[in-house]
């Protein structure tokens, strides 16, 4: 597995794909390391791309423009300043230390900590637990959703497992809900359209 350090500057923009697990973190240098068995870079006009192949480790500046196109494996990214955007991954993701962050579909499950931003999120196909977040959009959960500490609004669509929300200072709307809803300490309004189990 080779390493390589490319100088990009303080705020790139990037694009990724890579076909295995995928670990990305952000530091105070300039330049982009990549660590990976195999890897094309081609830099445009306005943007880096990144293709790896199998599993890669990267060190990016932490004000990086970040986009992960598609992941086979698992994703971590930690302490990016910069907008994270995240079209699909095939297997669990760990996001911490992140700002506004954007997500398509989680094959796996989802696990959030300390995010000074919003979130959005599509299709989550396992569980995602949430803590420290500021507001919170997502549509489609398919496990159980669970998030305390959020700093701002909630609003899903639906759920088809269980929703535990806690220390909530903005409204809570939840659309559809299979599984039972626990509420504790909710500082706005609370609206639940659908619940088919029971609501504490």
């Amino acid at each position: 597995m080779s390493k390589e350090r490319i100088e990009t500057g303080k705020a790139p923009v990037l694009q990724v794909t890579c076909s295995g697990n995928l670990k990305i973190n952000g530091w105070a240098e300039p330049a982009l390391s990549v660590k990976s068995a195999e890897y094309e870079l081609t830099e445009g006009e306005k943007a880096f791309t990144l293709e790896l192949t199998g599993d890669a480790t990267l060190l990016v500046p932490a004000a990086t423009n970040l986009s992960v196109v598609n992941v086979a494996g698992d994703l971590a990214i930690r302490n990016v300043d910069g907008p994270v955007q995240v079209t699909a991954a095939s297997g669990d993701v760990n996001l911490r230390g992140l700002t506004a962050t954007e997500l398509g579909k989680v094959s796996g499950d989802l696990a959030v900590r300390h995010l000074n931003g919003p979130l959005s999120a599509g299709e989550i196909m396992g569980d995602a637990s949430l803590r420290s977040v500021e507001a919170l959009s997502i549509n489609h959960v398919y496990g159980d959703l669970a998030a305390r500490y959020v700093d701002g609004s909630i609003e899903v669509t639906s759920v088809a497992g269980d929703i535990g929300f806690g220390a909530v200072n903005g409204d809570v709307t939840l659309h559809k809900v299979h599984g039972d809803v626990t509420l504790r300490n909710i500082g706005g309004l609370c609206q639940v359209a659908e619940a088919l189990g029971d609501i504490r």
